[in-house]
């Protein structure tokens, strides 16, 4: 335990390059989610869509921060630390979408983590090579988190009926679905034909990293993401605390992903 918290104090730390990209997610996002308000909305006037739309793009920040953070933590314990990487084809690709919709249709791609493993983290383990099914869980890390920010935002927005809590149990639950799109990095690095892609793929998504790890693991993932956050906007709109069924889903689905641990990644 004194182990992984001195590993912690060491590795968990954001680079500048590492801030930038979740600086990006956050404004691009926060745009995307207020397009309406910005750009289509007659009834509210400039100065309000853009206050709402940076108190968006704060919040964002600030639950990628600590999202990512604990995906960190969780990394190192298996002897990896991991830098935030946005997916700027699928963030762009996501306002041209929302703006073509009038804001209707949010779509973007929150992006993944690229992977390394410092000597330091692998002393006392065997690391070979990277297993698949390691970089696998830290990627599941990321939606599964936030689905878990809902335990937070769904009793202040009970108790206050804030629209501000609503927006938050929105975003993070657009997150986690999103995080689950089992995508590439497209990048032009010079040499090799236009279209073709292969030489261009560089990193994978959240869903990508847990779909080559397990098929039966993206799939549990997958549904677990759906059932949460079908759940939760539903009992969301019905003002129903979430928590209790939460709970319940929660024992079902981990019961199942540990099965599915047992079964294809613990030998």
């Amino acid at each position: 335990m004194s182990n992984t918290l001195y590993n912690a104090k060491q590795y968990v730390k954001f680079s500048a390059d590492e801030f930038l990209s979740m600086l990006t997610t956050s404004v691009f996002v926060a745009v995307i989610l207020s397009m309406h308000d910005l750009f289509f909305n007659a009834d509210v006037t400039v100065l309000e869509s853009v206050q709402a739309a940076l108190l968006v793009f704060v919040l964002i920040l600030f639950i990628l921060l600590v999202t990512v953070w604990l995906c960190k933590v969780v990394a190192i314990r298996l002897g990896y630390t991991l830098r935030y990487k946005e997916h700027l084809i699928g963030l762009f690709l996501g306002f041209i979408i929302s703006f073509a919709s009038r804001g209707f249709l949010p779509i973007f791609l929150p992006g993944g983590f690229s992977f390394e493993q410092p000597e330091r983290l692998r002393v006392g383990k065997f690391h070979g090579l990277r297993k698949g099914w390691e970089l696998g869980l830290v990627a599941g890390t990321f939606p599964l988190v936030m689905l878990a920010w809902v335990l937070l935002f769904n009793p202040l927005y009970l108790m206050t009926q804030s629209e501000f809590y609503l927006n938050a149990i929105l975003i993070v639950c657009l997150f986690a679905l999103y995080a689950c799109i089992p995508l590439p990095f497209i990048e032009r690095m010079g040499g090799g034909r236009l279209l073709d892609l292969f030489k261009y793929m560089r990193g994978a998504t959240f869903g990508l990293d847990v779909y080559y790890a397990s098929g039966a693991w993206f799939i549990v993932l997958c549904v677990a993401v759906l059932v949460f956050t079908g759940l939760t906007l539903l009992l969301t709109s019905l003002s129903v605390s979430v928590g209790v069924v939460i709970y319940i889903v929660s024992l079902v689905l981990g019961l199942i992903g540990l099965w599915v641990y047992r079964q294809f990644f613990k030998h």
